[in-house]
């Protein structure tokens, strides 16, 4: 489908980066377009500028802000493109459907202009360190490959790249339960658990979006987590070739052995005590990377290297500083319980934890049945949802807690409560965004404070 050809006039609702960076391109190449946000002017350049501030003046866009779109207005558009942030249900598009407009997403729109292969990689968690790891890995194999999508590079800014570059697309379930044409070379499933469903409604809702990412799939390589029963049993869907990593079975075509990362009819590939990244889970997501590196070459030396070079990306259980021998860990990235779960398990030692924040409607149950069994220090809980942690916290016995009204707060008394050999876990289980703008904001301030200790 060409998105670009054939219309002339676009709305994008939504002024973060992926609508800022649609309005951009369009204007660029002399398209009209209207970008709109309910939030002001004003309160979007305070908040994280996503560049605005470059484009605010720019006498080839129609700015709409502090406000929806009217009826009128997305009954003059061509083509309406969606941010992932806003709900598919406002009425601006309920308007669309009504005049026959189709609404689409900045990636769906992305798609439709580049000409280079699709390396698509999804899930609950993981999916980050797995695309910055994706992209590192096939760059070593030889292609040039970039990172974009809901890792916070908007596709469109890349879409004019050369037809033999490779796109390592994080995509998000947001995104992924608008996209209908994306045709990736390969595609990755690293794990799914319960997650937005505040926004998805029900868990099935949820899985079909992630499910999406290969639905148009006859032919390239699905990379599926088989020590996952939800995503394993994906493969019933597919249309095309399968592959599988495990850190349980050596029936996978990546897996475990004496200590060494594996590629079925390869062999080793790595020691898994020489990556720089912390945890099982990350051994998975090497896993992950390795069998999209293999699509490429089935050299891994210079793949090898690679991995075993490449250091944790920012607030994924990211080291920010030892003080009197406790360190300090940013998992700001981990915004539901199950990732919380997956840093938790990072380490052997006593944890001191912040918890807390935005409400997605999580469990907290399997996270509180972890950490009965672990080594939990205190917890310092805080947001929206303190509460509700807490109450999980008192069912399982844990008392050792104290609520906080601000991160500040939660790292000074943790450096009061820490003895050295301590790690102090920023690991919320929740999202951001009833204090911060985003997880990225949250982690840049832990550090800040971290680092005025």
């Amino acid at each position: 489908m060409d998105y670009f050809n054939g219309y002339d006039n676009y709305l994008v609702i939504g002024a973060a980066r992926s609508g800022i960076a649609c309005a951009r391109f369009l204007a660029e190449r002399g398209k009209k377009v209207k970008l709109t946000d309910s939030k002001s002017l004003e309160k979007l350049l305070s908040e994280e500028d996503y560049g605005l501030a470059g484009i605010k003046d720019d006498p080839r866009i129609d700015f709409v802000f502090g406000r929806n779109p009217s009826d009128e207005e997305v009954a003059r558009s061509g083509l309406v493109i969606l941010s992932p942030g806003v709900p598919p249900d406002i009425r601006a598009c309920v308007c669309a459907a009504e005049h026959g407009i189709e609404v689409i997403s900045e990636v769906e729109f992305a798609v439709s202009f580049f000409k280079g292969d699709i390396v698509a990689i999804t899930g609950t968690n993981g999916k980050t360190t797995t695309t910055y790891l994706t992209c590192a890995l096939i760059n070593a194999a030889g292609r040039h490959c970039f990172e974009a999508g809901n890792i916070g590079y908007p596709f469109i800014d890349h879409a004019g790249e050369s037809a033999d570059s490779v796109a390592a697309l994080e995509i998000s379930s947001f995104q992924l339960s608008m996209l209908k044409y994306m045709k990736p070379k390969a595609a990755v499933i690293t794990n799914i658990t319960p997650d937005h469903l505040d926004r998805h409604k029900t868990m099935e809702n949820y899985i079909a979006a992630k499910a999406n990412v290969f639905a148009n799939m006859d032919e390239g390589t699905l990379i599926l987590n088989y020590d996952d029963e939800t995503v394993r049993n994906l493969a019933s869907k597919a249309r095309c070739d399968v592959k599988y990593f495990s850190l349980k079975s050596r029936d996978t075509d990546a897996y475990l052995e004496d200590g060494w990362i594996c590629l079925k009819g390869i062999g080793r590939v790595a020691e898994a005590s020489k990556l720089k990244i912390l945890g099982p889970h990350n051994i998975a997501n090497a896993m992950c990377a390795l069998l999209c590196a293999a699509v490429y070459t089935d050299d891994m030396t210079k793949v090898a290297e690679a991995l075993v070079a490449f250091s944790p990306v920012e607030h994924r259980v990211e080291f920010v500083r030892e003080l009197d021998g406790v360190r300090y860990i940013n998992d700001s990235k981990g915004t539901n319980p199950d990732a919380t779960i997956t840093a938790i398990n990072s380490f052997e030692c006593p944890l001191i934890m912040i918890l807390g924040g935005y409400d997605k409607k999580s469990d907290y149950n399997e996270m509180f049945d972890l950490m009965q069994t672990k080594d939990i220090k205190h917890m310092f809980i805080m947001g929206v949802t303190a509460e509700d942690i807490i109450a999980v916290a008192e069912k399982h016995g844990m008392k050792n807690y104290t609520r906080v009204e601000s991160l500040r707060e939660a790292v000074e008394k943790s450096r009061q409560t820490a003895s050295s050999g301590d790690v102090v876990l920023l690991s919320p289980a929740c999202a951001s965004w009833d204090m911060f703008d985003n997880f990225e904001q949250r982690g840049r301030l832990f550090k800040e404070y971290v680092n005025e200790l």
